[in-house]
């Protein structure tokens, strides 16, 4: 089917809301939307992630982590193991 015939049978369906690309857009949509959640999103979830593990260590041991420290090494310090 061509694309015009694609998007004349979508829009006889009535007001649905549908993206029409090419395998080739699809293909360049993913990859700039795979960069996009890479670049943005993954670092952001990473960043709470650690936030979380240090109010973790805070709870247990009521010690403050040095921020230049990496978690474990500051338990490391903290627990003298």
């Amino acid at each position: 089917m061509k694309r015009d015939e694609v998007l004349k049978t979508i829009e006889s369906k009535g007001d649905i809301d549908y993206v029409v690309r090419t395998a080739e857009e699809e293909k360049t949509f993913l990859e700039n939307y795979g960069k996009k959640i890479e670049e943005e999103v993954i670092p952001s979830k990473i960043s709470d992630l650690h936030n979380r593990y240090d109010e973790d260590v805070f709870s247990v041991t009521g010690l403050k982590k040095n921020q230049l420290k990496r978690v474990m090494t500051s338990l490391r310090g903290f627990l003298v193991i």
